[in-house]
């Protein structure tokens, strides 16, 4: 029998600016999640492909035919409204639809399974205070998603709103305006955000995740995927790994992280 995550399709996309994500985002995602199916939409599937053939070595030996980059179209909203508009071309029982700047951490599905138990919906999200709209992290059944409800008009730009309003057409409820636990399951490595901040949204790197990720990212495997990541994101890496040292430095006590210097910042 299969377990729930081997049920799992993590699926969401990104345009041309956001394609450094990409490969980060598929390995974490793997490594946390056993069994799942992880796919990408991007704006030409066979290009990023070829632009990226040793990163999909290390990964396909990893973990085996467990992913995929998928043509998506970005041309009917704005790009962060893409995840919810294209349809992912696997299919499981469940499936989540998360932000492709995510570094997940750990395993998704047990917490949005007691969260859809214990309101007794379809989907695992949670509503957004004082607004019609729904978090951009959706964890849902596919057949309470799927297929897609057509969306028209200025709401395709409002990613959140326009799924509010696609949940709702579902002939879903909608979780209690009070119920506020949203898994992140990870760092959100935002450019929109602050790595950390006193006021406002940041990248939520909570100690929690701490042991797995400087297991994961201090492995071969990973330093190795490292090295195939686009520059941009290896320059972001390094900002969320040093902010993380200096604000929990006593995990960072027995780490050799000179794999991870400062290079990065300055070669072409």
């Amino acid at each position: 029998m299969l377990t729930s995550t081997q049920n799992l399709v993590i699926y969401t996309t990104a345009n041309r600016p956001y394609e450094p994500f990409v490969l980060p985002y598929m390995a974490s995602c793997l490594e946390f999640n056993p069994g799942a199916y992880v796919e990408v939409g991007v704006e030409d599937a066979d290009r990023f492909r070829s632009e990226n053939t040793e990163a999909f070595d290390l990964l396909y030996a990893r973990y085996g035919a467990s992913m995929d980059i998928t043509n998506a179209d970005f041309s009917h909203g704005a790009p962060h409204s893409a995840r919810f508009l294209n349809e992912s071309e696997t299919q499981r029982e469940f499936l989540y639809i998360g932000d492709i700047d995510m570094f997940i951490i750990e395993e998704i599905t047990p917490k949005h399974l007691m969260i859809m138990e214990r309101f007794n919906l379809p989907y695992s999200n949670i509503l957004r205070q004082g607004k019609k709209a729904l978090s951009g992290l959706h964890f849902t059944r596919t057949n309470a998603f799927y297929p897609l409800e057509k969306m028209e008009g200025s709401i395709v730009n409002l990613d959140e709103a326009m799924l509010y309003q696609m949940v709702a057409k579902k002939g879903h409820d909608m979780p209690p305006e009070d119920f506020r636990h949203r898994p992140s399951h990870g760092y959100h490595v935002s450019l929109n955000r602050r790595p950390m901040c006193t006021h406002g949204l940041h990248w939520g790197m909570s100690p929690n995740y701490l042991p797995e990720y400087l297991d994961f990212t201090q492995s071969d495997f990973f330093q190795s995927l490292f090295s195939c990541f686009a520059l941009a994101y290896q320059r972001v890496f390094t900002v969320m790994d040093m902010t993380l040292e200096a604000r929990y430095p006593n995990a960072y006590k027995d780490q050799d992280r000179r794999w991870l210097n400062a290079h990065v910042f300055f070669k072409d």
